[in-house]
C-alpha cells in the first residue's frame, strides 16, 4: 500500500540521519505545533517510550509526521501519522508482515497511523498500536 511505502521511506530517511549523527539526543515532541501545521492528531506516547527523532515527510497525498521512538517492549519503532478525511470510515486496526518488517495500521479521528517494527511480531505490534489508540482523545 502507498501509505506503508511512504512510512518505510520515512524510516529509511530517519535511519540515514541517525547514521550521520553520532549521538542523537532525546527530542521533545511538540504535538500542538504538529497538529496545527499538518492537521493530524497524535497520541500521547507512553511515558516509557523515548522519542529519538521527528521529521515531516511526504506521502502520496499529503505531508505526514514520522517519529522514531525507543519502546521498551518493542525496541526502535517508527510511528507515522498522516491526516485523513473525517468522512472516511475508520478501518479496524490491523498488523501484518511486509518486506521483512512488521506493520500495524490504525486510524482515529482525523489521522491515519502506521507503526513499523524491524523485529517484532504482528501480535506485539498490534498491542503497541492498541496502546497508542487508547491514548488518543
Amino acid at each position: 500500500p502507498p501509505l506503508v511505502e511512504a512510512a518505510l521511506d520515512a524510516q529509511a530517511a530517519l535511519e540515514l540521519r541517525h547514521w550521520m549523527i553520532s549521538q542523537p539526543e532525546s527530542l521533545d515532541l511538540n504535538a500542538q505545533e504538529i497538529v496545527a501545521a499538518l492537521g493530524v492528531d497524535l497520541p500521547t506516547l507512553p511515558e516509557d517510550w523515548t522519542v529519538r527523532d521527528v521529521q515531516i515527510v511526504a506521502t502520496p497525498d499529503r505531508p505526514a509526521v514520522a517519529i522514531a521512538v525507543d519502546a521498551p517492549d518493542l525496541g526502535r519503532v517508527l510511528l507515522m501519522a498522516v491526516a485523513r478525511s473525517t468522512d472516511d470510515v475508520e478501518d479496524a486496526p490491523t498488523a501484518f508482515e511486509y518486506q521483512g518488517r512488521t506493520i500495524a495500521l490504525f486510524e482515529r479521528g482525523r489521522s491515519s497511523f502506521v507503526l513499523v517494527d524491524e523485529s517484532g511480531h504482528p501480535e506485539q505490534l498490534a498491542t503497541g498500536a492498541s496502546r497508542l489508540l487508547s491514548r488518543l482523545n
